[in-house]
């Protein structure tokens, strides 16, 4: 199936990488990103849904560790805190503008989220 191809393709070159199926058939993928001078910490949890449809359909949007702040303590542009699974987590409301199924995949999605915490802001 390509999306456990896509997934396993993604642990491989980024071994914190997991992901947890949900009952309605999306899953939820998570890795450790580490992060640049301009944060609160070092090192952050990452989450973010893989929609049923995907690849057709890409991620949207993605979560962090609930105390992630800017180094200021104040909170980054476009968040905020959303539950996922029932866990309160800063939700970052930041959209990938071009996704093409047949080139895109999970390792460019999490280098997207990537560059955008690597803008402190």
């Amino acid at each position: 199936m390509l999306v456990d191809r896509q997934i396993n393709d993604a642990a491989a070159q980024r071994p914190s990488v997991v992901t947890q199926r949900l009952p309605d058939g999306s899953s939820v993928v998570s890795f450790e990103s580490h992060l640049v001078h301009g944060w609160n910490k070092s090192l952050v949890q990452v989450r973010f849904v893989l929609p049923v449809p995907y690849p057709a359909a890409q991620p949207d949007c993605f979560y962090a560790d609930p105390d992630l702040r800017l180094a200021s303590g104040a909170m980054p542009v476009n968040s905020g805190i959303q539950p996922l699974n029932d866990v309160s987590l800063v939700w970052f409301s930041w959209h990938l503008t071009t996704w093409q199924p047949q080139r895109d995949n999970l390792l460019t999605y999490i280098r997207f989220v990537e560059s955008r915490l690597h803008d402190p802001r």
